[in-house]
């Protein structure tokens, strides 16, 4: 048998074991539930309110839009229904406000930097008239020129969206001469 063959066999079981090793430890420490009284451990840890204008609105959050992103439906006291969004690193507050302003975005509410590079966004909610665009097999081609139109829309804010994708185009059927209104989200 070759050398190398045998230090990568010896390297495999070593990490092996100490994988072993670890787990049995951590499963001897968590072999109970953890359970606790304090309301603390029962709330979300993200932020329960924004401020605005008018003071500090607190939110109730109704529940996470996606499994991969931290995007939520809330209600605020006052029972106005929002999308709150947290991320990391950079949001394009002003594209936000510009596209909003256009008829472009939902309406932008608020935004605030946390602790660590965080950020929350607060929205006005679309109604369920929007789905986004990957829910549709085939767009028709009204539809994807109203698409097009918003994104050149867009581009003359001059503003560019780094993440232009279907997940991201909200779409519904108007009254209009086109016949469709395009929504366009997640500017970070």
């Amino acid at each position: 048998m070759h050398h190398t063959k045998v230090i990568g066999e010896r390297r495999g079981y070593t990490l092996f074991s100490s994988f072993t090793t670890v787990s049995n430890k951590l499963c001897s420490c968590y072999s109970s539930n953890l359970t606790t009284s304090d309301p603390m451990y029962h709330r979300p840890c993200y932020p329960l309110s924004y401020t605005s204008s008018s003071g500090d609105i607190i939110q109730y959050y109704l529940q996470r839009v996606n499994k991969l992103r931290l995007v939520f439906t809330a209600r605020t006291e006052g029972n106005q229904d929002i999308i709150v969004k947290l991320g990391y690193r950079r949001y394009g507050v002003e594209a936000h406000q510009a596209a909003a302003e256009s008829g472009l975005a939902p309406a932008f509410i608020n935004f605030s930097e946390l602790a660590g590079g965080w950020w929350i966004v607060v929205m006005e909610m679309l109604d369920e008239s929007f789905p986004p665009c990957d829910d549709f097999k085939y767009l028709e081609q009204p539809c994807k020129k109203v698409i097009r139109e918003s994104v050149e829309k867009f581009d003359n804010l001059g503003f560019v969206h780094g993440n232009m994708r279907d997940t991201n185009m909200f779409i519904r059927k108007s009254e209009g001469e086109d016949g469709w209104v395009c929504q366009i989200i997640d500017h970070d």
